[in-house]
């Protein structure tokens, strides 16, 4: 299923390809994720779900993805509200909850269809996606309990939002950070430490509270001495070194649980991309590549604009 979709990404950069080096990877992962959500979770493929819905998806992540000042002003002010308050703001007739409604009814309308079709399938495809192991978990596990319809039908909206604008960003920045690096790309111990360094960098649902206006740096009074006798004098938290993934530095658990199936898209995508073409900075951008938390961390060119512009090259 994610092969499908790596090889729906590579045909987009490829067809982009045609019309110019510099290809703007963002729109094309974004739309990319949103494939893979659809079919995971949904078991539907996003041309059943039309246009409309596509055209609704891209306008909320548009809107999630700017934040002037009057937004921050309200988000300040917004945890002073009453939520009986705030949840009858979305009746507002602004562009943004215009997109919020839409959205919602939406989403209703399609976990309801979808919902309906999981309840009436044969047995043999309860495991098809996420919403049929959800729905028929106790035909599976008696000990299990199945998620009521009316429950599953109101994260629709929820699940694929942050399905698609969780994973974009990670596999830009991967992207990114592997540009110019063509004799590592057919290592694949070195392309998945590069993917978790990047998480381990640019977490992609990092928590805007804990954002600090500046750095607090407490120096070692002593130097930490490791088992093996080695001195430390520093961590360099800040570098990004993908070899920490590797030599040992960081212990490495099983803990990946639910989020396996993220790291599974991001190999997937990464590789068959890397495989297919060379990436390397834009010459052109005014400015390097900056940070902005919004909903997510997301990318910004020089102008300060959602984007991630890239000279590409076909390598195959």
């Amino acid at each position: 299923m994610f092969e499908h979709v790596a090889h729906w990404i590579s045909e987009q950069v490829d067809n982009a390809v045609d019309k110019s080096e510099e290809v703007d990877l963002s729109p094309i992962l974004s739309g990319g994720a949103l494939r893979a959500i659809t079919d995971v979770a949904l078991g539907s493929p996003i041309d059943d779900l039309g246009p409309e819905f596509v055209e609704v998806n891209t306008r909320l992540l548009e809107i999630a993805s700017t934040r002037s000042s009057g937004q921050i002003v309200f988000d300040a002010i917004a945890v002073y509200i009453p939520k009986p308050l705030l949840r009858l703001m979305i009746n507002l007739p602004s562009s943004a909850f215009r997109a919020l409604r839409a959205s919602k009814m939406l989403s209703r309308n399609i976990g309801w269809q979808l919902v309906r079709e999981k309840l009436g399938a044969p047995e043999g495809s309860y495991d098809a996606d996420i919403y049929s192991s959800l729905l028929h978990a106790d035909k599976k596990d008696s000990t299990k309990k199945t998620l009521h319809p009316a429950d599953l039908v109101a994260q629709t909206s929820l699940i694929l939002l942050a399905g698609q604008d969780t994973t974009t960003p990670e596999e830009i920045y991967t992207t990114l950070s592997t540009a110019g690096s063509s004799d590592q790309y057919d290592n694949m111990p070195l392309l998945n430490a590069f993917i978790k360094e990047t998480l381990r960098m640019y977490p992609a649902a990092a928590l805007s509270e804990r954002v600090a206006l500046e750095d607090s740096v407490i120096p070692l009074a002593t130097p930490i001495t490791t088992r093996s006798g080695k001195t430390i004098d520093a961590i360099p938290s800040e570098e990004f070194d993908p070899e920490r993934w590797l030599d040992g530095r960081v212990r490495q658990g099983e803990a990946i649980g639910p989020y396996a199936n993220l790291i599974l898209e991001m190999q997937t995508i990464v590789c068959d991309l890397i495989g297919k073409f060379a990436f390397s900075t834009s010459e052109n951008e005014d400015g390097p590549f900056r940070l902005r938390l919004a909903t997510t961390l997301l990318p910004l060119n020089g102008k300060g604009e959602k984007g991630a512009k890239l000279c590409v090259k076909r390598v195959v």
